[in-house]
């Protein structure tokens, strides 16, 4: 079968720009080196924090939203085209979104500036009293103020429906997924672009050609495009992040009034802009009906030793202790009653972050040794934990990048600038 484009790599990058492009009608392949059901990778789980707060202008905020937009078409589709069963909460669900500021002094990308910007979907607690009059909670000790956020679809959503959502909508429109195949080369000839996999399930291998290629294969991008772009394992270094999951013992949980309940389910999902950069959020609610907390910090970061065998490494004592230390501490400064013995550690997983030097993800068309743009090719990389919220806006910007698509939108070409690489990063590596 002859395909318009291949997509390589099936999360949630992959998956967006697969669907944004068989929505375009082009007859579309996506590569996934794992089962229909994941066990691994930066798209695994079923919460990532959704928030839509940001200073004018802001990158995120704006992915966020538009993701939001195009998530509707998405949802639209399926149920125009089969049973009308699909909904956008099945993929987010509203909270209040908290964000704990500390030293101001420290700059954090602009977005220190929404202390001064109110926004009329928030509130903000400047002082202890006033953290316990709007929201029943002590401001943390040595934060400057607790903002928090209320519009719709802030708060987190669950990569897993987003992923199986789009694969549904991917195979609707005709296109194809194959799923454990590993792209083992990639090679760029006169003509088009060679992709050589590796089938797990039987052990063949397979070559394809194609004139249009996006790779969104996660921290394996570098090895991927060793032949062709070589300065990408330079641009974009993957680093581990360990992520921890506790929750509240069941004999506890239960003997909880209501009123604490609540609580916790409107203290999640949580940023606090320490030097960890900390964030926490509920990822599940397990069949007692207790909430499954989720914390790990952006900044919490070590060296790969290998990218097959990271997703399996476990966390050691120390990173165990901080994520109950910093989970209690949450939940103490929401006036949950619990001890340290009365929090229980159920798992934890080693995630990558794809990191580029100034934090900002790629979407962008690639270019040679020479600097010459190459026909055909677009990467999208370096996501660095925050390209979940905006996963359906990135797809569109690489789908609209392969096929020579412009939006009339100031804020979308902002953000295709902001993404993209150009020739001045490439030279200074």
């Amino acid at each position: 079968m002859t395909y318009n484009v291949i997509v390589i790599g099936g999360g949630l990058m992959g998956s967006s720009v697969a669907w944004q492009l068989a929505n375009y009608g082009q007859k579309v392949l996506l590569i996934e080196q794992q089962d229909q059901i994941y066990v691994q990778g930066s798209s695994l789980g079923e919460a990532r924090i959704a928030r839509s707060l940001g200073p004018k202008g802001d990158l995120w905020a704006y992915l966020h939203d538009k993701s939001i937009l195009e998530t509707e078409k998405l949802i639209a589709f399926l149920n125009d085209s089969g049973t009308p069963v699909h909904q956008l909460s099945d993929i987010y669900t509203t909270s209040p979104v908290s964000y704990i500021f500390y030293d101001s002094k420290p700059k954090l990308g602009g977005f220190e500036s929404v202390l001064n910007q109110r926004h009329k979907d928030c509130k903000y607690a400047f002082s202890n009293v006033e953290s316990h009059n709007l929201f029943e909670t002590n401001l943390p000790k040595n934060a400057s103020v607790l903002i928090r956020e209320f519009r719709e679809y802030s708060g987190t959503m669950n990569p897993k429906k987003l992923i199986q959502k789009l694969h549904l909508g991917i195979q609707r429109k005709g296109g194809t997924i194959l799923y454990n195949s590993k792209v083992e080369s990639l090679i760029k000839t006169p003509a088009c672009y060679e992709v050589k996999l590796l089938h797990s399930n039987t052990g063949e291998t397979q070559t394809l050609f194609c004139t249009k290629v996006v790779s969104a294969a996660g921290c394996y991008n570098g090895i991927l495009l060793k032949n062709i772009a070589p300065y990408i394992d330079k641009l974009i270094k993957p680093q581990r992040v360990f992520l921890a999951f506790f929750k509240i013992r069941a004999s506890k949980f239960k003997k909880l009034p209501i009123d604490c309940k609540n609580r916790i389910m409107d203290a999640y999902p949580a940023i606090y802009f320490n030097k960890e950069l900390s964030f926490a959020m509920i990822e599940s609610i397990d069949k007692d009906g207790i909430p499954i907390i989720k914390i790990g910090g952006h900044f919490c970061r070590s060296i790969i030793k290998d990218f097959d065998t990271v997703w399996e490494q476990k966390l050691n004592k120390e990173e165990i202790e901080w994520g109950k230390s910093n989970t209690l501490q949450h939940l103490h400064d929401c006036k949950i009653p619990i001890e340290s013995s009365d929090l229980e550690f159920i798992r934890g997983y080693s995630c990558v972050y794809s990191l580029t030097q100034t934090e900002i993800p790629i979407v962008s068309t690639l270019f040679d040794r020479d600097l010459n743009s190459y026909p055909g090719f677009v990467l999208m990389g370096g996501m660095s934990g925050v390209g979940a919220k905006g996963s359906l806006a990135y797809g569109l910007i690489a789908s609209n990048l392969l096929l020579q698509k412009n939006e009339l939108s100031e804020d979308y070409n902002n953000a295709v600038k902001k993404l993209g690489l150009n020739t001045t990063m490439i030279n200074n590596i």
